[in-house]
């Protein structure tokens, strides 16, 4: 049985690699655009920034397209078509610690903007909290 395991080892690296690359990948072009949309609507910098720093840190965007700013010009529907390419490539451990320790910054209940009060909202919304704490536990 080890010896069929080193030999399929290649095959199955190569699928954990590309599924952790367009995870991580849909994760920061797809998720991650309408709370940052709002942010920039609402004026949240300090947010907004940590926001685009998960971006800057990680995110794999075509040579062909300037989506940097997508951001700012938003459609609903834009997270079911995010397009990127498609690699065989995981991110760095140091990659990974990084997107770990500001998501949690963004979607944590003892964050700043997560405390939420009567006048305020919160950064992320309750219906995306989940997907935020899915990406944060596999990675």
């Amino acid at each position: 049985i080890g010896s069929t395991l080193r030999e399929a080892e290649p095959f199955v690296r190569t699928i954990i690699r590309k599924s952790m690359h367009d995870e991580i990948q849909m994760y920061l072009q797809g998720t991650l655009s309408q709370p940052l949309r709002k942010a920039y609507k609402r004026g949240k910098d300090d947010v907004r920034a940590c926001m685009l720093l998960l971006r800057w840190i990680a995110a794999d965007w075509s040579r062909d397209t300037a989506t940097v700013q997508d951001y700012k010009s938003h459609s609903k529907d834009k997270g079911a078509s995010v397009e990127f390419p498609r690699r065989c490539v995981q991110p760095l451990y140091t990659q990974m610690l990084l997107l770990r320790r500001i998501s949690l910054e963004i979607f944590s209940d003892k964050s700043k903007g997560m405390q939420g009060g009567i006048f305020t909202e919160k950064n992320i919304t309750k219906d995306l909290v989940p997907e935020f704490e899915r990406v944060y536990d596999r990675l």
